[in-house]
């Protein structure tokens, strides 16, 4: 059997080939190694490399047609270049990626060590828009689980829905929103900021579900000064930022001892480890 003169072992075999990789090949390489990041990088894009060749000399270059016609050709490749643009993006990330378990255990087991009363303040953010109540109640019941003493779970609600205020009410989470909707996200965070005091503050999506100990497993890098802010890229992405040096220094000195200025570095925790820098 055959289309278009293309028997269909031919046609299917690339298909078979990705899938035996994905399935059979990768569970059995050591992920970790760089070498081995590095060798899938370049097959991945020799084959991309492949694909674009034949992209751009077989049918974009040798279209013909009405103006229009040759347009949506070049339109088409346009958006296809700029997806690839963005994967490699992704790629080149993973190559640098940095296995954090062995520091996370040790901030672990120093934070379990202290008393509540050493333990920095958080304030875990939950910006929420037009979520419905079976995405929002998930998230906020994931936060108030966080193995954590001494932190508040607050929603910022810029869809000033009575609903959300009054489930946030039952549950014991803090409720805020304001009158406008200026800078989006961004800004609801922005204005949350001036209404609240905790040390920390850590900032979760709104259809995110955290795992039970990951303010202890992150809250410890911040020992380092010039940290100031933490995010885990996942599905979703969160983030744990420090307030003012000024603020922080009386008031949790067991995490470092803080400078007078503002921290500015970012510690970033890639996909791969993200699981692993919240839990074994």
């Amino acid at each position: 059997m055959s289309a278009e003169g293309i028997p269909y072992s031919e046609l299917l075999s690339p298909l078979i080939i990705v899938i035996g990789a994905i399935y059979l090949l990768a569970p059995m390489l050591p992920r970790s190694r760089p070498w081995v990041r590095g060798w899938v990088f370049a097959v991945v894009w020799l084959v991309i490399s492949r694909y674009l060749y034949w992209r751009v000399f077989i049918t974009v270059v040798p279209a013909a047609g009405e103006w229009y016609e040759v347009g949506w050709v070049y339109f088409c490749f346009a958006v296809e270049a700029l997806a690839l643009f963005d994967a490699l993006i992704v790629y080149l990330a993973f190559l640098r990626t940095t296995d954090r378990r062995s520091e996370a255990d040790a901030h672990e087991r120093r934070l379990r060590a202290l008393s509540q009363e050493q333990l920095p303040s958080v304030d875990v953010y939950i910006p929420t828009y037009n979520e419905p109540i079976n995405v929002l109640e998930k998230t906020i019941t994931g936060v108030l689980c966080l193995d954590y003493p001494n932190f508040k779970a607050w929603a910022l609600d810029d869809g000033r829905r009575p609903w959300v205020k009054a489930f946030c009410e039952a549950k014991g989470v803090g409720y805020l929103t304001r009158p406008d909707n200026a800078h989006a996200k961004a800004g609801n965070i922005n204005h949350a900021l001036t209404k609240t005091s905790a040390d920390f503050v850590a900032i979760f999506d709104a259809d995110f579900i955290p795992q039970r100990n990951f303010l202890m497993r992150t809250l410890g890098f911040f020992a380092d000064v010039s940290i100031g802010t933490f995010r885990c890229h996942t599905l979703s992405t969160i983030t744990i930022r420090r307030r003012r040096a000024s603020h922080c220094k009386k008031r949790c000195p067991t995490i470092s001892a803080f400078s007078s200025k503002p921290s500015c570095r970012v510690a970033m925790v890639g996909m791969p480890h993200f699981a692993a820098a919240q839990t074994r």
